[in-house]
């Protein structure tokens, strides 16, 4: 058995606490698991997004798996995929949501990004809140404040004496949703990564979340093919081409050596063929190391001693 005192800051419970009942001593935690979510004094489920971040980075990663940018199942199946770990990562909702900033709200953002570039095909470096638009997948913090919104409408509801209609609650359902997403639209339009695939979505943010037809899905994995097709190609073309500037190109080899030969070493001096000049930082010393570094060669080493000693 297990107790939890909830108070507030500077009024925690002195070490040791218990409670006695029926002689049986329950001793007072700093934490409690009640109904699947872990309860701390102070209400604010650090502990439970603590523990939840592993488990949906590990069944995100999981999924990633059956999920390549090439092949593998349609976009419906990669949705229904994003839907489990989605199911995951709110239960309980209307509960915490209030505690959802800083940490917590990241390890949502965390799983859910991981889902949505493998649901788009894209690359890991597309940021977060494009990952999102393409994949029409609402921020999972948005949604979990629509499951809180509408707990509490049906909860007042009830507490009126009212029992809505299936029609009234989907009518509610819909307004808080579309709230989201309007809230969701400025995010895009101030998001500063990935600007022009968010500047493009978010004028039609609405249409193009409800969108739920194969075709349309089919639309969004052709466009990112494209795009990654066309990044793909102009990078094999910049590689081959001969006059390209050498940073420019791909450097493999005696061309890579070649290159950081070029680059200044960390005192500003500089590697040639003929040797090395100094740069105007001359009070710090060109080790063979650094040498070693930049020309992919062997540095001489020191002159030795009889039994092996360097001078």
């Amino acid at each position: 058995m297990e107790a939890l005192c909830f108070h507030g800051p500077r009024r925690a419970p002195p070490p040791g606490s218990h409670l006695d009942v029926g002689g049986t001593r329950i001793e007072v935690g700093d934490t409690l698991k009640y109904l699947g979510l872990i309860l701390d004094g102070r209400w604010s489920f650090g502990v439970h997004f603590q523990k939840l971040a592993p488990k949906l980075i590990k069944t995100a990663g999981a999924l990633s798996r059956l999920m390549p940018n090439l092949g593998g199942p349609s976009a419906s199946c990669r949705r229904l995929y994003m839907g489990v770990v989605r199911s995951m990562a709110l239960y309980g909702a209307p509960v915490w949501y209030g505690a959802l900033s800083g940490n917590n709200a990241l390890a949502l953002r965390r799983a859910q990004r991981v889902l949505a570039v493998r649901v788009i095909r894209g690359y890991r470096t597309v940021s977060a809140e494009a990952a999102f638009a393409l994949a029409g997948s609402m921020p999972w913090d948005l949604d979990a404040l629509v499951l809180a919104a509408m707990y509490k409408w049906r909860g007042d509801q009830r507490s009126q004496g009212q029992r809505p209609a299936p029609r009234e609650v989907e009518a509610e359902r819909l307004r808080l949703e579309e709230d989201a997403v309007a809230r969701w639209r400025e995010r895009l339009v101030d998001s500063t990564a990935g600007r022009r695939t968010t500047g493009a979505i978010a004028p039609t943010l609405s249409e193009w979340v409800m969108a739920s037809s194969e075709e349309a899905w089919q639309a969004v994995l052709n466009f990112c093919e494209a795009v990654i097709s066309q990044k793909e190609a102009a990078e094999r073309e910049r590689e081959a081409d001969a006059s390209a500037p050498m940073i420019r190109r791909k450097r493999l080899g005696r061309r890579r050596r070649d290159y950081h030969r070029h680059l200044p070493l960390p005192d500003g001096s500089r590697i040639t063929d003929t040797g090395v000049f100094p740069g105007p930082a001359t009070a710090q010393r060109v080790t063979p190391r650094a040498v070693r570094s930049r020309v992919g060669g062997t540095a001489p080493s020191p002159p030795q001693r009889p039994g092996g000693l360097p001078h």
